[in-house]
């Protein structure tokens, strides 16, 4: 399905550095210039929804995913009326025009194609297959033409920045193999802007990101920044394509690559593939003495002496999966060829050679080198002897198949035709350009945004400012809901559901609508979800029948103003007034452990975002308006009560103990659900998972940025103890906009934030971590170990909020200190017979409420409560 998330056109919003990756024209215009001809082309140019267009390895190849991509449309007779285009170097499309394939804008170049066996660099299937398609010469008006047109985006490698998709185009990154290396390296950035900046726009670009496994999952998600950017819907984990040729090459095929590279019988093939960046030179006179008479070397190393017998040279081969296919055993250094190579089961030597180990900052490996297949070799001579040591199989058949499970766990020669599925427009269509009068709305807006953001940011430095702001936005707001609510009346069978302001599918307001489809008392009623992003959210199956709106937008007040039932689990817009007979459900966010709202009586720091009194008022303010508030013991209604200001407004019956809607999945899941959930996050069933969640701090506040987060853990420490053993969940707060990078850990930390519901992570953890976040009160139900790591807790106590409960009634140990936290894991794992006590005690007390049907009677409230009535 097609996702319409895009980011706002930074054409039209500002002027972007280019990179040294932009392709050069080969009629020497500059990039600035190719920018606005881009631009040019664009708004007098529509939208053709079926034309795909490919480009792998910056247009040096016909290969990886791309290639796998477009092989699946043309396989499919859906999609048998689609035009197809592919980006290439005008060497190898002069090469091709001159074989009377169809080439557009090679007028404007000036090259030659003596010199290229199109035979060798593709072979006859690949030729056969490029005839389907017109091919554009790379940084040529006919390539900006291209991207202009095409409704398909589908590229393995960083497109020049200028090139950003329109709403109705999709743009599906591939990437170029598992990132076993930093991504950060392989990214550079020769223009003085960072890699890191580079990256994080390319993540707000794309519509699609192709991922092969949860490792790469989790990489891609702190290298290009989706956490921070709210963007983690864009992985599709649905495999690699590129090695789908690995899977389901035949005997013939493979026969067919040998022909073509004219490899001698009777000889084994070693492949030499090392990474771009830090291979180590082999003496290859050496290697020809020791190893002619029975090896051939394919050299794939720009720059490698080769002399066509012994060493031959394979870098103008476009697909290196067909050397793959054609060797018997792969040397590499720290490469990404070891995870596709390793889907062959054929043995892996790394020479890493001494230049290995003086690696660049940032180019660092994402896992520790022991877990790579293959034995690792430092000489030339090493090497000779490693192969002459090599059998037809793995030497340690296990590892590698240890490593594929984990590493390519959906290689089965599907993982195109899955990515496909997804990526497809269910309806295609062209969509003419924007008009003149369109384009300059757009810039106003933009503008007017811009004006509204440095609005903002001079309010953050000055409180009168900040005061006169916030009054004229209030007052526009209002009378824009106004407008709505006198627009239509309430409709009695519309329910309209929010979870964190529009962040995510969770917590109680999804259980509430879950249960809402489970009952056929509702089957006929209209149910609105508003998000952040409604486009990342529908491929969502239970979604299927709900309206998606914008959270803010228009559609947003227009269907509140409608909708009888609110469900929230966080504050609605205080504009935003209930009319007679609607009923508005503040489910919270859990049972809270600090003080909130009314109640937080403590001088907050310097940096601190809102001050005390601020929350008061705006606390007073929703308990005056919500009709329900949801309560997960008599603990939490009382803490609630008083948060809220419950008995000063004389509301405190408007608290509903009935326990928490969330926990009903705790309390019903199954053996198969846990299996589930642990096999969809890719965790082994031979270490202990522990769920660290922290919350955010009120003095951890950057201007611009938003919350950040001070981690207080040496996850170096850790791994060394327990990396083993254990594995690590890293769950961060939705308030926390920092990115995390947890690579480097190897699969020991693993960032879990992008997962919307917490109760997988819950059910598929052994222990909890947390500090003074309410998710313990949840987790009790499980009665499983927890631990609070509280490394500020004197601070926090003291200097920024109070606690509701005395610690000591906590259900597990407090660690302030970073060398207690390893012993207190590792004791958490045979507790005795008091701390079970402790943990069954509070669970006891805190959690009888929670039975596995507090959804049911919580929507037996709302549809025997008349509403509201009158001004509140």
């Amino acid at each position: 399905m097609y996702s319409s998330h895009h980011p706002t056109d930074p054409l039209e919003t500002a002027n972007l550095p280019m990179t040294a990756d932009m392709p050069k024209m080969v009629t020497r215009t500059k990039p600035a210039a190719q920018a606005r001809q881009y631009v040019r082309v664009r708004n007098r140019t529509s939208v053709d929804q079926r034309i795909a267009l490919f480009e792998a390895l910056d247009g040096a190849a016909y290969a990886g995913s791309p290639r796998a991509i477009y092989r699946a449309f043309l396989g499919s007779a859906r999609f048998a009326d689609h035009t197809f285009i592919w980006a290439l170097d005008p060497p190898i499309a002069a090469a091709l025009a001159a074989s009377g394939y169809d080439v557009e804008g090679l007028e404007a170049t000036e090259v030659s194609a003596d010199g290229i066996d199109l035979d060798t660099v593709f072979g006859s299937e690949s030729l056969a297959e490029l005839r389907r398609a017109t091919i554009v010469v790379r940084g040529t008006d006919a390539y900006l033409r291209a991207y202009a047109r095409a409704g398909y985006w589908v590229t393995d490698s960083l497109l020049p920045h200028y090139l950003v998709p329109r709403k109705c185009q999709v743009m599906v990154q591939t990437w170029r193999g598992t990132p076993v290396n930093r991504i950060e390296c392989d990214s550079p950035a020769e223009d003085g802007s960072s890699s890191h900046d580079r990256l994080e726009f390319e993540g707000r670009r794309l519509t699609y990101l192709v991922s092969p496994s949860q490792f790469a999952s989790e990489t891609f998600i702190g290298a290009f920044c989706l956490g921070r950017t709210k963007r983690t819907s864009a992985i599709l984990q649905t495999g690699s394509p590129g090695t789908d040729s690995l899977i389901t090459a035949s005997a013939q095929e493979i026969a067919a690559i040998r022909e073509r590279l004219s490899l001698p019988l009777g000889k084994q093939v070693v492949l030499w593939a090392p990474s771009a960046k830090a291979s180590a030179p082999l003496d290859l006179e050496m290697m020809r003495e020791a190893l002619a008479d029975q090896y051939v070397l394919l050299a794939r190393e720009a720059g490698c002496v080769t002399d066509g017998h012994f060493a031959r040279d394979v870098t103008g081969v476009s697909d290196i999966n067909d050397l793959f296919l054609v060797s018997d055993v792969l040397v590499t250094d720290n490469s990404s060829a070891v995870v596709d190579y390793a889907n062959l089961h054929r043995p892996i030597v790394r020479y890493v050679g001494a230049a290995q180990h003086d690696v660049a900052p940032g180019c660092e490996l994402n896992l520790d080198p022991l877990e790579l297949p293959g034995g690792s070799v430092s000489t030339t001579r090493e090497l000779i002897d490693a192969l002459h040591d090599v059998g037809p199989v793995p030497p340690d058949p296990q590892l590698h198949a240890d490593f594929s499970r984990r590493f390519s766990p959906l290689a089965d020669g599907s993982a195109a035709q899955r990515t496909l599925d997804r990526i497809a427009f269910d309806d295609p269509r062209i969509v003419a350009p924007r008009s003149l009068a369109q384009r300059t709305r757009s810039r106003l807006r933009t503008g007017i945004r811009k004006l509204k953001r440095s609005v903002l940011s001079a309010s953050k430095r000055n409180s009168a400012l900040r005061a006169l702001s916030r009054t004229s936005l209030r007052i526009k707001r209002t009378l824009n809901y106004r407008k709505h609510c006198n627009a239509s009346p309430v409709n009695s069978k519309m329910m309209i559901f929010e979870s964190f302001v529009g962040w995510k599918y969770s917590c109680n307001p999804r259980a509430l609508y879950e249960a809402v489809l489970r009952d056929p008392a509702f089957d006929d009623f209209t149910l609105v979800w508003a998000f952040k992003s409604p486009g990342d959210y529908r491929d969502v199956p239970d979604l299927g029948r709900a309206t998606l709106v914008r959270y803010g937008s228009q559609a947003y007040y227009a269907h509140h103003a409608q909708a009888r039932y609110w469900v929230s689990n966080s504050v609605v817009f205080p504009h935003m007034k209930l009319r007679d007979g609607q009923v508005y459900v503040q489910t919270w966010h859990g049972t809270p452990l600090k003080r909130l709202g009314c109640d937080i009586e403590v001088k907050l720091k310097d940096g601190v975002k809102i001050d005390a009194e601020e929350k008061r008022s705006w606390y007073e303010a929703e308990g005056r308006r919500f009709t329900f508030l949801l309560a997960q013991s008599p603990f939490a209604a009382r803490a609630l009560e008083s948060a809220f200001d419950l008995k000063g407004s004389g509301r405190a019956d408007a608290v509903l103990q009935e326990g928490y809607p969330r926990n009903d999945f705790l309390l019903n899941y199954t053996d198969e659900d846990a299996a589930r959930i642990r096999r969809e996050l890719d965790l082994p069933d031979d270490k202990t998972i522990v769920l660290y969640a922290p919350t955010w701090r009120d003095d951890q506040h950057q201007a611009g940025v938003g919350y950040t987060l001070d981690l207080g853990a040496d996850f170096d420490a850790l791994k060394r103890e327990l990396g083993d053993t254990h594995v690590i969940l890293f769950r961060a707060h939705y308030l926390i906009a920092n990115s995390f990078k947890f690579e480097r850990y190897g699969g020991f930390v693993r960032d879990v934030s992008q997962i919307d519901d917490i109760n997988e992570l819950y059910v598929a953890s052994d222990l909890l971590i947390t500090d003074y976040s309410s998710v313990f009160f949840d987790y009790a139900n499980l009665r499983r170990p927890i631990l609070f790591y509280m490394y500020d807790l004197q601070s926090y106590a003291e200097q920024i909020r109070g606690f509701y409960l005395d610690l000591s009634e906590l259900p597990g140990p407090i660690v302030e200190h970073q060398e207690d936290l390893i012993s207190a894991i590792l004791a958490s794992k045979s507790p005795d017979d008091e701390a079970l006590r402790r943990l069954n005690g509070f669970a006891d007390r805190f959690t009888s409420l929670d039975d596995g049907h507090a959804s049911e009677r919580v929507l037996a409230h709302m549809l025997a409560s008349p509403g509201h009535e009158g001004p509140r």
